[in-house]
């Protein structure tokens, strides 16, 4: 009896591994048909995802499974890049032309920044954050170090990532470049939570900094 029961689980297992191992086509996502270019405000996972489905052959619809998972920029245009799996692990991806808001996170801030190799008491100052000359929905920094800042939007989910554009900066009459990375939050209040940079002159260590920001 016990081989019987054996046997039967071994060929369960067997026929539901060759089901995984015959499914190998991925779901295929559907996108709006309106030709009208989206505006999507920077963290609107939901809006993203509104009347964006998508459908397996074997699984049939999977549209929970879909995501937002980041903004690419090619010249001027911007499309949001989607992603969906099928229970197979058999991946979906497609892309949809679209227009990035950041107005929400614009506004004056109070900054507290640290050096994170020395510590000690983190200095204060006031900036304020608009949107680039340069369009794509990019942020400008204003008076950090008495320079302008350029953060790049890539995450729309929410608290993302922002990326720091390499960008060239003089102190103390030396010529250096700065990148890092800045979070926000869109949990109601639209705001930039954190910037942490890194500024590097030739032949010397890297100094790191973390900004925290408080909307004013």
């Amino acid at each position: 009896m016990k081989k019987v029961f054996l046997s039967t689980v071994v060929i369960a297992i067997a026929f539901a591994f060759t089901s995984c191992k015959d499914d190998i086509t991925a779901p295929e996502i559907t996108l709006p048909t309106d030709a009208t270019v989206p505006v999507f405000q920077l963290g609107d996972t939901e809006a993203a995802l509104k009347d964006v489905t998508a459908n397996d052959k074997k699984d049939g619809d999977v549209t929970a499974n879909i995501s937002v998972d980041g903004i690419q920029y090619v010249a001027d245009s911007a499309t949001l890049v989607y992603s969906v799996s099928d229970e197979a692990g058999n991946i979906a991806t497609a892309q949809r032309v679209a227009t990035i808001s950041a107005e929400k996170l614009f506004g004056s801030y109070t900054v507290s920044e640290i050096d994170d190799d020395l510590g000690g008491d983190p200095e204060t100052y006031n900036v304020t954050v608009n949107e680039s000359a340069s369009g794509k929905g990019a942020l400008v920094i204003n008076n950090l170090y008495d320079n302008n800042w350029t953060i790049v939007l890539k995450g729309t989910k929410n608290v993302a990532t922002l990326e720091a554009e390499p960008l060239n900066i003089t102190l103390g009459g030396e010529n250096g470049t700065i990148t890092g990375t800045a979070t926000y939050s869109n949990d109601g209040t639209y705001k930039l939570l954190t910037f942490k940079y890194k500024i590097s002159f030739t032949g010397e260590e890297p100094m790191n900094y973390t900004a925290t920001f408080t909307k004013r």
